[in-house]
């Protein structure tokens, strides 16, 4: 797994990826994006590495989530091309404030 140079905050995260299993690796937080790195291997190829770029200023607002309608863990990012990203994190909140000290983000 590569790692974030210029990480502000980093933390495990998973992600659901159309019709992959779940993808498990870190988020990291720099001055201009969120960046997904993943540290599993990917529809069973090992060299496949999945990765995700969320440049801040591309983002309309964040909304949490509860896992299973009871886990308060997951940040559900829609971007401004109305695409959208699923995360799981653990503190949450504290993503939430990271993020909103670079970029204040409606958060829902």
């Amino acid at each position: 797994m590569k790692e974030i140079e210029d990480a502000i905050y980093t933390g495990e995260a998973s992600q659901k990826f159309l019709f992959v299993p779940r993808i498990y690796g870190k988020l990291y937080l720099t001055r201009d994006a969120l960046v997904f790195v993943s540290s599993n291997v990917v529809m069973g190829r090992s060299n496949c590495q999945y990765d995700v770029e969320i440049p801040l200023n591309t983002i309309a607002n964040i909304r949490l989530r509860n896992r299973f309608g009871v886990i308060p863990n997951k940040l559900v990012i829609n971007r401004i091309d109305a695409e959208k990203e699923h995360f799981i994190v653990r503190k949450r909140k504290l993503w939430i404030e990271q993020i909103r000290r670079i970029r204040q983000i409606d958060v829902r």
